[in-house]
């Protein structure tokens, strides 16, 4: 008895993306000579043609649960494991998608105090005939701002806040190490921010701030120009949140290189 997924659908309509969502597997990531233990919220599906009534979309959570569960993946094994996907499920198309977090260990700029900081991670791979026709990779940061206009205004201090980036690597991304360009995130705003400071810290990284006041489209601009010096192909794109201090709203600004 044949497959049912496999008979002639009569309606002429093609089906550009089914698959599953929502698919949590634990892994570890492989970021250069570093390794981090985290768990893999997975998106994948495939395109269905007009003339095929279903995809099997059983064998993407084999795969997923063969090539991704319980093993040490770098983003090139990432582009691999999708590559497969498209062979299991027997068709010429594949995209996969992860979100992770990363916890990574830092230094205070003072004390070398050693703190907790994460990255969200969302990580897409698209391939078609064994070729990736679309791939990215996407981390979150933290950093602190404070206002240039409150301060150039102000008799004393100015506004600060405290703002959410993240940083869009599009296409060449096989090689990059993401830490590398976490710490370049880091040091787009007015000053870092860490999970833990002592006083000597925070009172470097207030002095920081004032003497370094950015806008949102200061970190931004600033950010593509220092993850420029690597990234040398790619397209890139950040977007930011202010989580502002003074208003009631926040602030958003989106940059593309």
């Amino acid at each position: 008895m044949g497959e049912i997924h496999d008979i002639i659908d009569d309606r002429n309509i093609s089906i550009s993306n089914v698959g599953i969502v929502d698919y949590i597997v634990p892994f570890t990531f492989k970021d250069g000579t570093k390794k981090y233990h985290t768990v893999a919220t997975i998106k994948s599906g495939v395109s269905v043609d007009k003339n095929t009534k279903g995809a099997h979309l059983s064998r993407i959570n084999m795969t997923i649960d063969e090539l991704i569960s319980n093993k040490e993946l770098n983003v090139s094994d990432i582009i691999n494991v999708t590559k497969e996907l498209s062979k299991n499920v027997g068709v010429n198309n594949a995209n996969l998608k992860l979100d992770f977090t990363i916890v990574f260990q830092m230094e205070t700029p003072k004390t070398l105090l050693l703190t907790n900081m994460h990255s969200n991670i969302e990580l897409f791979v698209n391939v078609k005939n064994n070729k990736i026709v679309d791939n990215y990779v996407c981390l979150s940061g933290n950093v602190g701002m404070l206002c240039p206009n409150s301060k150039s205004k102000s008799r004393y201090g100015a506004h600060s806040q405290k703002c959410n980036i993240s940083l869009t690597l599009y296409d060449y991304i096989d090689n990059i190490i993401i830490f590398d360009y976490y710490k370049k995130l880091c040091e787009s705003g007015s000053a870092p921010v860490f999970g833990l400071v002592r006083s000597d810290d925070e009172v470097y990284m207030t002095e920081l701030a004032y003497d370094n006041p950015k806008f949102s489209e200061d970190a931004i601009r600033d950010l593509i120009i220092l993850v420029r010096k690597d990234f040398k192909k790619g397209r890139i794109k950040v977007e930011l949140k202010n989580l502002e201090s003074i208003h009631q709203h926040n602030v958003f600004c989106i940059g593309e290189d």
